[in-house]
């Protein structure tokens, strides 16, 4: 019965210590890349539906990435098309790896999650649906070992 108790208390703290450190995120979409091969003319195409233009968020872009990713760091193409048609597009460069090649994302094997930063404390200008088109800009027709891709909106804190 000790046994019982003591499992339940340490299941009872996990649940308790995820659930403080995860952000109050409204929206989320990750997009799988076929074969984990990203072709330079694939556009992962993300859809954010707004609804409140007084909250501030933040965007952060998701991947997953394999060990056989060759790179250390990657480029991304963002375009980002308001209801209104008015677009923006940014290039980013985001780091995989540090520079004695450990993955800085969370996993473990062979896939590796990442999360940056986008943009921080954004408010839209009205509501609608948002377009975020991302493309990888690493100059290489099939890109290896990028295996899904994604857009996530938080909850400025």
């Amino acid at each position: 019965m000790a046994r019982l108790r003591y499992n339940l208390l340490i299941l009872f703290a996990g649940v308790c210590c995820m659930s403080c450190g995860s952000k109050n995120y409204v929206f989320e979409q990750n997009v799988a890349i076929n074969a984990g091969l990203w072709d330079k003319n694939k556009i992962v195409s993300i859809t954010i539906p707004v609804d409140d233009t007084v909250q501030y968020y933040d965007l952060e872009i998701y991947l997953r990435n394999r060990n056989d990713y060759p790179y250390s760091n990657i480029y991304l193409f963002i375009t980002v098309t308001a209801p209104t048609g008015a677009m923006v597009t940014d290039t980013m460069h985001y780091i995989l790896s540090d520079v004695h090649g450990k993955w800085t994302g969370k996993g473990f094997s062979q896939l590796w999650d990442n999360r940056f930063l986008f943009r921080k404390n954004v408010r839209f200008a009205g509501t609608g649906n948002y377009l975020f088109q991302i493309r990888q800009g690493m100059r290489e027709n099939e890109l290896p070992g990028i295996t899904d891709v994604g857009i996530r909106m938080v909850n400025s804190q």
